[in-house]
C-alpha cells in the first residue's frame, strides 16, 4: 500500500497489514509509528500499536516468561486477525 487508508475498514486492514511486518523483521517500530493510520474511535488500533511498541524483551536479564511471551503473542495475533475481518 501506497496511500494511507481512508475508511475504517481499510484503516483496519493496514493496521494488521503493519503489525505483521513488523512482527516479520520487514519494519521497524519508528516505521511502524510514521505510517500508523491513527484513530481516536477505534480503540483495537491503539490497542494493537500500544501491543508492537510494548513487545515482551525474550533475551537478557529482564526477558519476559515463556508463558508470558505465549499470552502476548496469543493476544496479538488474535487482535491482528480480528482487524483483518
Amino acid at each position: 500500500m501506497t496511500t494511507k487508508p481512508t475508511s475504517s475498514d481499510d484503516k483496519r486492514k493496514y493496521t494488521a497489514y503493519l503489525a505483521r511486518q513488523f512482527y516479520c523483521g520487514k519494519k521497524s517500530i519508528k516505521m511502524i509509528e510514521d505510517e500508523f493510520p491513527y484513530s481516536d474511535t477505534d480503540k483495537e488500533l491503539k490497542q494493537l500499536l500500544k501491543l508492537v511498541k510494548r513487545t515482551p524483551n525474550r533475551k537478557g536479564l529482564f526477558k519476559a516468561t515463556k508463558e508470558k511471551y505465549k499470552n502476548y503473542v496469543l493476544n496479538v495475533y488474535q487482535l491482528i486477525e480480528k482487524l483483518e475481518k
